[in-house]
């Protein structure tokens, strides 16, 4: 995706030093992912974030994802029916080729707003954040910054139930999340869609962790839920 400045920082050397943070193997980490829930007109927003406390190897900062955002039923298995996630498609040409771009790491957008779903490293897009790899990947119009279109956006954006991103945050070795958490996913769905979010995150140190987070009950839970409610009309049919 054409970001101004982001894409001349794109070299073949950053991208080999992403995709190997990226890909290494998990070790012991010291991330804790949290979600912030918020609500609009007909929507959930869901804000990611990380907090590094440096006492796992993995140091104080977050410096890359590699990252799988999925729409799933109550039993967490991934469905493409229902409610999709909304993306920023209608807001902004990023390529300057006169066709609006899937917004996929929230150029010109905050956490917690309703404008689509993303994922990026930290409150602020700049040239740091590059973008290793996104999957539906046909989200630039322009993806060679000739100023005209030479490929359209992926339709899968317009009713997307799988989403993708790995990048790396080069300045400084990353996101200072020591002591705040550091955000790194933004969801907005449809009131009730469940999702789940799985893959790596990497601090600027050690290897990278493993993560998972959702939105849906957990299985125990689930059954709790179900034999309340068997239990409850039992009750009713012997009153």
């Amino acid at each position: 995706m054409n970001l101004g400045t982001m894409k001349n920082s794109i070299v073949g050397m950053t991208l080999a030093f992403a995709v190997a943070l990226l890909s290494a193997p998990t070790a012991h980490a010291a991330f804790v992912v949290s979600q912030i829930k918020t609500t609009a007109t007909g929507v959930e927003i869901y804000q990611i974030q990380a907090l590094n406390d440096g006492t796992g190897g993995t140091g104080t900062q977050l410096a890359g994802i590699d990252l799988t955002l999925r729409t799933v039923n109550a039993a967490g298995q991934p469905i493409a029916t229902g409610g999709a996630f909304k993306m920023d498609l209608d807001s902004q040409d990023f390529s300057g080729d006169g066709v609006f771009d899937a917004n996929v790491s929230g150029a010109g957008r905050t956490y917690g707003n309703s404008t689509g779903t993303w994922m990026r490293i930290g409150n602020t897009l700049t040239s740091s954040w590059v973008l290793a790899n996104v999957n539906p990947a046909a989200f630039d119009s322009d993806p060679g910054v000739t100023g005209t279109q030479t490929q359209p956006v992926d339709p899968a954006y317009a009713n997307l139930h799988v989403f993708g991103v790995a990048g790396i945050f080069t300045a400084g070795g990353g996101v200072a999340a020591n002591a705040t958490p550091a955000k790194f996913v933004n969801i907005v769905v449809p009131t009730g869609t469940l999702w789940d979010l799985n893959g790596t995150i990497g601090g600027n140190l050690g290897d990278p962790q493993t993560i998972f987070a959702t939105n849906a009950p957990e299985p125990g839970s689930l059954a709790l839920v179900t034999i309340g409610l068997l239990a409850f009309a039992g009750r009713r049919r012997t009153a």
